[in-house]
């Protein structure tokens, strides 16, 4: 174990990362079981972790039958490994049938995040809990794919804002109702933030993806290098806030699935190219220390040594902020679009939604309301943007 971990870890928090690294090294395990025989029982605390960091699964897995955890704690984890194989059973089936769609309508399809990390990395669908499923596409085809998911049954959670979402945002989230919400989020950039969606070289990406099926569809997933950083920068810019243990581990199962095929020279390189120098600097040394990923030591180093532009360490610091209002989101926002007519479009947009919007975005029961909603929207919008200059 790490410094950190001795230092500042509880012993649950201690125990959970030497189960997590004892699923590609033995001796974690062992020295898991030392850390049970030689403390008190902190079996309630870690079942809560487990809980909250939603790696019940990946915990029973490595703990199955090894004999040194209380039966009633291995049976807990055992019925998260069960629900989340059932619900990621109902979750897949409604994947294939969309890539086959997909397929069928000539698109086509990364898969990303939790869905890659169950099906191929961890190679067990029990084992990866799932929010929903994402994918990327090529912006030209996403009101096709769109369209292909409303018909099936699926339906978008808020409408974007007057088209906005395809030009300043970087996702569409759609569900399903039934049993288990099916939620699928279509992208066409990998991060919610134009500054990214206008650098990201998206043709690397799609260049080095990597061809895989999904039940009886074929579709592709990010390259070694494109998945790592994509994680990375995914973790760090998106749930910097939240529990981070899955990510984390994610991050370190796909170093210890790639181990032997990972160009680190060329991972670095895109890390500068895309502005993601902060994110991976953040994350190996974690996943290297706290969960006994493969990185090598010189690539540690020299990972530590790269430097990150003005203009990417100004965009971390107002994503990764304690407290980020809308206000503030917006500004970062306008900072990088490139041109002053496309920040007047996206602030007009932002102060004005369509009706389509707003009215599910504040749960507006009468259209004859619309006009009190947009004042109430304005002010909002008014009070946070006094408050952000206050507090500058």
């Amino acid at each position: 174990m790490t410094t950190i971990e001795q230092g500042s870890l509880s012993k649950a928090a201690q125990f959970a990362r030497l189960c997590l690294r004892g699923r590609a090294d033995p001796h974690s395990l062992q020295q898991a079981q030392s850390l049970v025989e030689s403390s008190s029982p902190f079996w309630e605390e870690f079942l809560a972790l487990a809980n909250e960091e939603k790696i019940s699964p990946l915990l029973y897995d490595a703990l199955r039958e090894r004999n040194f955890i209380p039966a009633e704690v291995e049976r807990a984890l055992h019925e998260e490994y069960a629900y989340t194989s059932r619900r990621n059973l109902l979750f897949f089936h409604e994947l294939s049938i969309y890539l086959h769609r997909l397929e069928s309508a000539g698109l086509q399809a990364i898969m990303l995040k939790g869905a890659v990390m169950a099906e191929v990395v961890y190679g067990n669908i029990a084992l990866r809990p799932l929010l929903d499923l994402d994918l990327l596409l090529d912006l030209q085809h996403v009101p096709d794919a769109l369209q292909i998911l409303l018909s099936v049954g699926y339906a978008q959670d808020i409408e974007p804002q007057q088209g906005a979402a395809l030009e300043y945002e970087n996702e569409i989230l759609l569900s399903k109702p039934g049993i288990e919400e099916v939620g699928i989020e279509l992208h066409w950039s990998l991060f919610d933030s134009p500054y990214y969606q206008d650098l990201l070289p998206m043709d690397w990406f799609w260049d080095t993806a990597l061809p895989t099926t999904f039940g009886e569809a074929a579709s592709l997933i990010l390259g070694p290098e494109a998945q790592i950083l994509h994680l990375c920068g995914h973790l760090s810019l998106h749930h910097n806030r939240e529990p981070d243990l899955l990510w984390l581990n994610d991050i370190a199962e796909v170093i210890h699935f790639y181990k032997n095929k990972i160009d680190w020279n060329l991972l670095l390189e895109k890390a500068q190219v895309c502005k993601l120098v902060l994110p991976v600097q953040r994350v190996f040394p974690r996943v290297a220390g706290e969960l006994g990923a493969p990185i090598p030591d010189e690539v540690l180093t020299s990972c530590s040594s790269l430097s990150a532009s003005p203009d990417e360490t100004q965009v971390f610091a107002w994503h990764t902020a304690p407290e980020r209002s809308a206000a503030q989101r917006i500004w970062s926002d306008i900072v990088y679009i490139p041109d002053w007519s496309r920040r007047l479009h996206y602030v007009l947009v932002k102060l004005l939604p369509s009706p389509s919007y707003m009215i599910p975005r504040y749960r507006i029961p009468f259209r004859l309301l619309l006009p009190f909603y947009y004042l109430y929207h304005l002010l909002l919008g008014l009070y946070s943007g006094v408050h952000l200059l206050v507090r500058r």
